[in-house]
């Protein structure tokens, strides 16, 4: 199981890689689309670091809610627009660590219950 998982994911890196350096609509500078999501992966990463120690999870359903809240914040992003002021200025940066960073804690939290409840 582990090797299909390790190879599924090398394949997808490198499909990754070539999109982006295939593709002349794709730039590696373009701040409405790439920051924000190097912003969500953050606590995605850090996510995913913790729940190593969980031992009663599946990989199919936890990356499914990974996609399906991947899916869902990328059209929340795509609506918010630019708001500064004197005082504060909220973006798509801030509002993707945001989101991103809920979605981590309260996730990381129904999974450690879910693992308490099952030993």
């Amino acid at each position: 199981m582990k090797k299909k998982f390790i190879y599924l994911v090398l394949a997808s890196v490198v499909l990754l890689f070539y999109i982006y350096f295939s593709s002349p609509y794709i730039n590696f500078y373009n701040v409405e689309f790439l920051h924000p999501l190097f912003w969500a992966l953050i606590p995605i990463t850090c996510l995913l670091f913790f729940c190593i120690f969980l031992k009663h999870i599946t990989q199919k359903s936890f990356f499914l809610t990974l996609l399906i809240f991947g899916v869902i914040d990328f059209i929340i992003l795509s609506g918010i627009e630019t708001t500064c002021s004197q005082i504060v200025c909220y973006d798509r940066n801030a509002s993707a660590l945001i989101l991103s960073s809920l979605f981590s804690v309260i996730y990381f939290i129904v999974l450690l219950l879910k693992n308490r409840a099952e030993v």
